[in-house]
């Protein structure tokens, strides 16, 4: 039989380095709606899908559904909301919206929108 002995600073070093690991994977964390950056990141794709709409119609946020974190490099919030979209007439249209941002405060942009899908709701 093989008997392996290592001394308690090998023991404490490599759970020192399974522990950095572990840390590296990133985590999702739910985030309160109320956050002034998730209102900020879910303003950014409101203001993305009234500018890449081809109706006159101006949306607006109604409900939160989820809102997620995670870090990579810097915050990428999952957000799914519903949204109103309104326009002259009183036909207003409930869409169910999921926007990917990533917050990226060492470039130029301080908002990307890395993904933005809209379904109406029946």
């Amino acid at each position: 039989m093989l008997y392996f002995r290592y001394s308690l600073d090998t023991l404490l070093f490599l759970s020192a380095i399974a522990l950095t690991m572990s840390s590296a994977i990133p985590i999702e964390q739910k985030v309160d709606p109320g956050d002034p950056e998730v209102l900020a990141c879910v303003a950014f794709g409101i203001e993305s899908l009234n500018f890449n709409s081809s109706t006159q119609k101006l949306h607006t946020i109604s409900k939160f559904h989820s809102v997620t974190r995670e870090e990579v490099g810097g915050g990428q919030y999952d957000i799914d909301v519903e949204v109103i979209g309104s326009s002259d007439s009183s036909n207003n249209q409930v869409f169910r919206c999921h926007f990917v941002i990533v917050t990226a405060p060492w470039k130029n942009q301080q908002r990307i929108l890395i993904k933005s899908t809209c379904n109406p709701v029946s």
